[in-house]
């Protein structure tokens, strides 16, 4: 019900509705990608392309595409929007996936 109603509320473009919610239900339901999916679509709509670039990134994470999420990760650090505070977040996340992966590589 309430992925029917978050798409609802994409589709309709209450974007201002929905992105509160999403971020309400990540902390409710932090391991379920698709809420990061919604979010991802979300920011496109906005042209929001470091947020949207994050959000598709921390769904790979959570669907264990590890290099799918670093490739994320990298676009979203290099896009020109985003503030000091958000760039900073990203790139934090992003060496924390890079050491994931190579970690991962060694295995």
């Amino acid at each position: 019900m309430i992925y029917g109603y978050a798409e609802h509320l994409l589709a309709t473009r209450q974007l201002e509705r929905l992105l509160p919610m999403l971020t309400d239900k990540q902390v409710q339901f932090p391991d379920d990608p698709y809420f990061y999916e919604l979010q991802s679509r979300a920011y496109t709509m906005q042209g929001k392309n470091l947020l949207r670039h994050q959000a598709q990134g921390e769904a790979y994470v959570r669907r264990y595409n590890l290099r799918g999420a670093v490739e994320q990760m990298d676009l979203a650090s290099k896009a020109s929007d985003g503030d000091f505070y958000q760039h900073s977040i990203v790139e934090a996340r992003l060496g924390q996936l890079r050491l994931q992966l190579d970690d991962k590589k060694r295995d």
